[in-house]
């Protein structure tokens, strides 16, 4: 019995179970559902208001409610910018590096544009062109420009028909914007991006799944060494 441990885990505070409580409710909860005012669940829960605001805190974090002024608490539904932020928090704890969110990134978005280019519809295809048109005005800021780039890989996502699948290509879009800047100030040649979007769609045309991965590794392949150009020159200088 040597293996087992026996350490006996701390106590739930009053708010944590509160939030677990509440938490069951708004996860089978209609979106925008008004919640009850706190002194109403402080007299459910047989608790103080300052419990409450406690465990609504730590449901606001977890994307599950959002507050308006006034006007109380309401159910919302937890979105990618949830799901990056705790895995951001991960990523630092844990020191990962740029190499790995590369990997990471490339495993799914071959997976996403092979389900892409058997369940995109004409619509979609379209859409993902004149995202293309789009980045062709090369005079835009270098974020605005990023987050239409991003848009792109968005939609192949969805275009792909696995909501899961896209909801982790849109956290890995916000949790790479940073990397993927590093790409724009290496004096990176934007048009380069432009073409290989291209050669993208064009794939998604041929509804092939093995060009369009050939497609979406050489466009990674290309951000890859422009941000290790990037880096290189900064450890340099610095």
């Amino acid at each position: 019995m040597e293996n087992i441990d026996f350490t006996i885990a701390p106590p739930k505070k009053r708010y944590e179970h509160v939030a677990e409580s509440l938490e069951r409710v708004i996860v089978q909860s209609v979106e925008d559902e008004k919640l009850p005012s706190e002194q109403e669940l402080a007299e459910r829960f047989n608790v103080s208001k300052a419990v409450i605001r406690e465990a609504l805190t730590v449901l606001k974090e977890r994307g599950l409610i959002q507050s308006r002024n006034g006007d109380g608490s309401y159910v919302s539904k937890p979105g990618a910018e949830t799901a990056a932020r705790a895995v951001s928090r991960i990523i630092t704890t844990n020191c990962i590096n740029n190499q790995n969110l590369h990997d990471a990134r490339l495993i799914l978005e071959t997976a996403t544009v092979r389900l892409a280019a058997v369940n995109a519809a004409p619509g979609e295809i379209a859409r993902l062109e004149a995202t293309i048109a789009e980045m062709s005005d090369l005079t835009m800021p270098y974020d605005e420009w990023l987050a239409i780039d991003m848009d792109f890989h968005v939609a192949i996502a969805r275009a792909g028909k696995n909501e899961l699948l896209a909801m982790f290509v849109e956290m890995m879009m916000l949790l790479l914007k940073k990397y993927m800047l590093k790409g724009l100030y290496s004096n990176y040649d934007q048009t380069c991006t432009l073409n290989e979007h291209r050669e993208i769609v064009n794939a998604m045309r041929t509804g092939n799944p093995d060009l369009c991965e050939q497609a979406v590794r050489a466009h990674f392949n290309s951000a890859w060494n422009h941000v290790a150009m990037y880096e290189k020159r900064q450890n340099a200088t610095g």
